[in-house]
């Protein structure tokens, strides 16, 4: 049996008795080489998709300059109807003055100000509803003291009655609404919620249709999971967003060691842009995370997906 310490750097067979110095050496220098290369590359995506989202960027500016609807809201306003695929006036006119007042951040005053700038509802919506708004939420006690993060136990869930022997218990609740094409998959969808609640995706995820954690009936994990004896209903790559409805509640289970719950519901089916460009998205957010074990405090992530203050982010 391989020595445990050695996580895969030793072939079947080989134990931490069988290795010379020398290989240990060989064994290090040839990590480290692959992780500076691993670095590289990671580097060159980050900038891949940096170039992708000004393209992005420049091709909504541009719609939006060219509608008289989305030019006399607030610019904010607009970059945000053009994300649920009111991408013109002609979108315009194919919904009704009632879906608009539907979306998220919508009130009374940008329907006056778009009937203002000569657009007329329509009686019956036409648009296609090719999306999804579902709710990823976190609620409980968590025992922040300077001894429990010393001891990394901090994803252990507390019950109220905890807060009379931890003088550092908080109640924890955050709220991200994310805006979904039914046509990507949960794989998608648990990056950008993971994401969406400041904590970055390195550990393994799954989805429980049923809202029961480990229910085999209901389970999806990634097919790289499949190795390591967790096989579901699906994988969550290969599973598309269309098998949900609306109202229905699930469970993303993320970090499979701390066990991070987050509660999943589908709000309501909404309109999306047809190039599906702007993947996944947060329409409207609220609270904030505890920090994980060994990482940073959970943030609120700007409109850039970055760290900072909340609103329309694109993940």
């Amino acid at each position: 049996m391989n020595d445990p310490s050695s996580d895969g750097l030793l072939p079947d067979g080989m134990t931490l008795d069988d290795v010379s110095m020398r290989q240990a050496h060989h064994i290090l220098a040839t990590t480290r080489m692959q992780l500076e290369v691993a670095q590289r590359t990671y580097e060159a995506a980050r900038e891949l998709m940096d170039r992708k989202l000004r393209s992005i960027e420049d091709k909504r500016d541009l719609a939006i300059s060219m509608s008289d609807a989305l030019s006399a809201i607030r610019p904010d306003k607009a970059r945000m109807l053009y994300n649920f695929g009111l991408t013109s006036d002609y979108a315009f006119g194919q919904i009704t003055k009632a879906d608009l007042l539907a979306l998220p951040k919508i009130g009374a005053s940008t329907v006056r100000d778009v009937e203002n700038a000569g657009i007329q509802f329509a009686d019956v919506t036409t648009l296609e509803k090719n999306s999804w708004l579902i709710e990823v939420a976190y609620d409980s006690f968590i025992d922040d003291s300077p001894i429990a993060r010393e001891q990394a136990e901090l994803a252990a869930p507390m019950t109220a009655r905890n807060l009379a022997r931890y003088g550092h218990v908080r109640h924890y609740r955050a709220s991200r609404l994310l805006h979904a094409p039914k046509e990507l998959n949960f794989f998608e969808l648990a990056n950008a919620a993971i994401q969406s609640l400041g904590y970055e995706n390195n550990a393994p995820h799954a989805f429980f249709l049923d809202g029961q954690a480990w229910s085999p009936a209901a389970a999806y994990y990634p097919g790289i999971l499949s190795e390591q004896g967790f096989t579901g209903v699906g994988t969550t790559e290969d599973t598309p967003l269309t098998v949900l409805k609306e109202g229905q509640e699930f469970l993303l289970v993320f970090d499979f060691a701390d066990e991070w719950h987050f509660r999943c519901r589908v709000k309501s089916e909404t309109f999306g842009t047809p190039d599906l460009e702007e993947g996944i998205w947060v329409a409207n957010e609220s609270g904030w995370m505890p920090r994980r074990p060994g990482y940073g405090p959970g943030v609120a992530i700007n409109e850039l997906g970055e760290p900072g203050r909340s609103g329309g982010s694109r993940l």
